[in-house]
């Protein structure tokens, strides 16, 4: 999943091309995640550009533009 509420291809391309664009709201609605998960969700990669927002998943990764969370 990244937070591309444009539905610009580019941060979705970085993820290998499969994945949920979304807007940026819908990461943080942790009751729609099980959801996604059983749809096979494993990432949220986070553009911090558009949203610099802390989500409550396990942080793998952050620098100054991304954040990628994952689920155990």
């Amino acid at each position: 999943m990244v937070n591309d509420g444009s539905f610009s291809p580019t941060v979705m391309y970085w993820a290998k091309r499969k994945g949920w664009s979304v807007n940026q709201d819908v990461p943080s609605k942790t009751e729609w995640m099980d959801g996604y998960r059983k749809q096979g969700l494993k990432y949220i990669v986070m553009d911090r550009n558009l949203s610099d927002e802390k989500l409550p998943y396990i942080l793998l990764y952050e620098d100054g533009n991304i954040r990628i969370y994952g689920f155990e």
